[in-house]
Order: structure tokens, then C-alpha cells, then sequence
């Protein structure tokens, strides 16, 4: 956050406690909450006081609001779970990790453990995505699939953070791009099929898209 944000977030964080417990904080209080959470964005923020507030009677403490914007990490097994379907981000990157083939060959236990052994690469996966440095490589297998890069991992683990979307959806339309004109050229020393030509200008139109929708909501 922006010192300019201290009014609004003030008026945020008070009606948030106001709304839980009918109490005023002191002005002590409202600086202190705003020094332990002047990392994240105010939109965050207020998107996870909202969050807290619907599912919990209990007032908001700043840890809890930087666990809604971080998310909790799923266990190996729920990871194996996420990978069995992969229609989420983070369960194809399991799957993908993982192989295919093997996720289905392998007994439950033995799966698990292969998803153990590729837990700090699966972390720091999804420490790329959330910090916004997620890789080329990955962005290409993840639009592959139809993903829009800047969404949530999986159920409560949220994805790239608001401050980094504009940016990754920049670079997602930029790669499709590349790969449509790759494609294109490859057609031209070979046959190349309707279904794939429409393939890549759908992935491009959308990814472009979703660029402009979410250029209009930032200015909004």
C-alpha cells in the first residue's frame, strides 16, 4: 500500500471491526495494522477482509488476512488429488511434473510419495506464479490447456497477486502471439489443418481478450 491509502484503508479496517465486535480501534491501532500489512495491496486487502468476514464470526487479525491473499499450501495428497483431474493450474503442473502416464499407473501411496519428492519444485512454482515470475515454459503449458495464467492455483490458493496481472497477461498474449507465428510458418513448409489454424487464432483472441478486460477493470 500507498501512504496515500492510510484514509481508506483505515476506513476499511474500522468498519470491518466495527461490523465483527461494535467496538472503535484507537488511532494506535489503525497505524499498527496498516505497518503489518503495507506490503500487500489495498484491493487485496479489502478482498480478503470481505472474505474473512462471510466465513468467519471472529474479527480479522492481519495474519489472517495475509493467509486469504497467500493461501494455504495442499498437503501431497490433496496435490495428488489436484493432479488426477488437472483442471486446475496447480493440478496440471503436478501432473505435468509428475507424468501423465505414471499418475495413472501408480498405486495412490506411490503417487503421493513421487509428488513428495517434487515438493520444493512444486513450491517454488508456485511461488513464481504468485510473485509474478512464473516462467516462459510454464505460461506455454498452462495457456496450452486454456488458462488464463493470472487465476488461482487451485481452490483456496490463490494465484499471481492483482499487482502482477496486468503484466502476466501482457506476456501470456505475447507467447501465444509468438506461437501462432510459428505455427504459421511451419504451415508454410507443410500441411497444416483447419482445426489447427483455428486453434491458435482462438488462443490468441483470447488472450488478447482477457488482456483488454482486464486493462478495463485496473482503470475502472
Amino acid at each position: 500500500m500507498q501512504t496515500e491509502q492510510k484514509p481508506d484503508f483505515y476506513t476499511a479496517w474500522s468498519t470491518m471491526i466495527e461490523l465483527q465486535a461494535g467496538n472503535k480501534l484507537s488511532d494506535r491501532a489503525l497505524r499498527l495494522a496498516f505497518d503489518l500489512l503495507a506490503d500487500y495491496e489495498l484491493v487485496e486487502i479489502k478482498r480478503a477482509l470481505r472474505m474473512h468476514c462471510l466465513k468467519s464470526p471472529y474479527i480479522a487479525k492481519p495474519a489472517d488476512i495475509v493467509e486469504i491473499i497467500k493461501g494455504v499450501l495442499p498437503s501431497n495428497a490433496e496435490l495428488y488429488g489436484l493432479a488426477q483431474s488437472a483442471d486446475t493450474m496447480l493440478g496440471l503442473y503436478v501432473r505435468h511434473s509428475v507424468g501423465g502416464h505414471d499418475i495413472k499407473k501408480l498405486a495412490a501411496r506411490d503417487a503421493t510419495a513421487r509428488v513428495a519428492s517434487l515438493r520444493r519444485s512444486i513450491d517454488a512454482f508456485i511461488a513464481r506464479v504468485q510473485s509474478g515470475m512464473i516462467y516462459d515454459n510454464e505460461i506455454r503449458l498452462l495457456g496450452g490447456k486454456g488458462f488464463d495464467v493470472t487465476t488461482e492455483l487451485c481452490p483456496g490458493l490463490p494465484g499471481a497477486r492483482i499487482v502482477f496481472h496486468e503484466r502476466l497477461q501482457v506476456r501470456q498474449a505475447d507467447l501465444v502471439k509468438v506461437q501462432l507465428d510459428s505455427d504459421v510458418a511451419a504451415a508454410s513448409t507443410g500441411p497444416r489443418s483447419e482445426a489447427e489454424t483455428q486453434k491458435g487464432q482462438r488462443m490468441l483472441a483470447e488472450a488478447l481478450g482477457q488482456l483488454s478486460a482486464n486493462s478495463s477493470r485496473a482503470s475502472a
